[in-house]
């Protein structure tokens, strides 16, 4: 099997190198490292790439970000950023180009290496995702890939050998009708086949219609179906024909990217991504209904000193045990997400005052205090927790954020396993 390739564009020769190392004995081959823009395109053009990491803040006449826009525009590599710049600007013009990750320098080994194995595994659903939609046009251009024909007079249904194998059925098994289709339909989807169909009779054009079926063996499939009918000069529909494509692993292929998109790969919280958009939508919506809420920085104490004495696989599996007694000290309409190595964010809804939000934190505070134990090792942990309550602490996102954090260092120096509510 090849490996991937990956290029490394860094003027700092140090961390060039650093980073290869790192990437090598995860099992990639590196290109590189390379310190300007300009080498890094010329070699884009040469070599066959998988993904490139960049550092955004390259000497020269060419910076990090116009080099990951132009191989992605020439040449579909996609990148990752490293960068010593946190600021909305540079952020703004990094986000445009559609990186696959961002990593603030210090770079913290352990989540980049998740991040380099995550946004390959996005690039390769990706392709699969291209070559799926591909071959799907395709067969609709030849038009006799799962294809039907309905001669509506005489109510005989004719299916092609693929749809048999998409319905799971042998032809033996199928009654040939309109009815016996229906039969095999999920039920919760019969009426709106149904109301397609009949319109389409009626005179009302083609149809295309995702639903879904269930197979003799109980299994659902999801399909989209397309048909149109022909009439005679009497205007009475004579006949119906049309396709049926199976789409069931496109849609859980895109399901799956859009998980990796915005859920943590460890803990199956939130990651930072979906976080900010519900932060961004409960900002509006607070503005609308003028209904309050909290915004909860979470920081773990003691989290490294696991790492560095029972290793990451027991540091990660702590994280797991963590974000689920988190979730569980929450209400469902309440969010926790993992944003960092051991750092958590909440918003949490209807605070009607502070009292509310200290019984939610104290809950946080106790369930992190209680030992954890991991294949029968017992570690105990703490958690610190700092409160930033909207619209009186702040009114958007960045500074609701700065503000519970804070009061999460407050925390934190005033001994741990505790929270702090931000004092105006």
């Amino acid at each position: 099997m090849n490996k991937k390739k990956i290029l490394i564009v860094d003027d700092e020769e140090a961390i060039g190198r650093f980073l290869s190392i790192v990437l090598e004995e995860m099992g990639y081959e590196i290109v590189g490292p390379v310190t300007s823009g300009k080498e890094a395109i010329a070699i884009a053009a040469e070599v066959p790439i998988d993904m490139a990491i960049v550092d955004i803040a390259l000497g020269g006449d060419v910076d990090g970000i116009e080099v990951c826009k132009h191989i992605k525009k020439n040449h579909d590599i996609h990148s990752i950023y490293i960068s010593g710049h946190s600021d909305d600007d540079t952020f703004l013009r990094a986000k445009a180009t559609e990186p696959l990750a961002y990593f603030l320098k210090p770079i913290n080994v352990r989540e980049f290496e998740m991040g380099v194995d995550l946004a390959l595994s996005k690039v390769e659903i990706k392709k699969r995702l291209i070559e799926s939609e591909y071959h799907y046009k395709q067969a609709q251009e030849i038009g006799n890939i799962g294809s039907w024909n309905w001669d509506i007079e005489n109510n005989n249904l004719r299916w092609t050998d693929q749809i048999y194998r998409i319905f799971g059925l042998k032809p033996q098994e199928f009654g040939a009708t309109y009815e016996s289709f229906l039969d095999h339909i999920h039920p919760d989807d019969v009426a709106k086949v149904n109301s397609c169909v009949e319109r389409a009779l009626a005179g009302e054009g083609s149809y295309e219609i995702q639903h879904r079926l269930v197979q003799k063996n109980g299994d659902e499939r999801e399909v989209v179906e397309r048909g149109e009918v022909m009439f005679n000069q009497q205007g009475q529909p004579i006949r119906m024909q049309g396709t049926v494509q199976d789409v069931t692993e496109l849609n859980n292929a895109q399901k799956q990217v859009q998980h990796l998109a915005y859920y943590d790969i460890i803990t199956g919280l939130p990651n930072r991504n979906l976080f900010f958009n519900r932060l961004e939508q409960s900002l509006a919506l607070q503005r609308r209904e003028i209904k309050t809420f909290a915004v909860l920085a979470i920081d773990l104490d003691g989290f490294k000193e696991v790492n560095d004495t029972h290793g990451h696989i027991m540091g990660d599996k702590l994280l797991k045990q963590v974000a689920m007694r988190l979730k569980a000290n929450v209400r469902d309409v309440d969010m926790v997400a993992r944003t960092g190595g051991d750092e958590f964010m909440a918003l949490i809804w209807g605070i009607a005052q502070a009292k509310d939000i200290k019984i939610v934190a104290d809950k946080l505070v106790s369930a992190s205090a209680k030992p954890f134990n991991i294949d029968g090792v017992n570690i105990n942990i703490s958690c610190s927790v700092g409160v930033a309550i909207c619209p009186d602490h702040g009114n958007n996102d960045s500074e609701l954020i700065m503000v519970a954090d804070k009061a999460m260092y407050r925390a934190k120096n005033s001994g741990k396993n505790t929270f702090r509510i931000h004092e105006q």
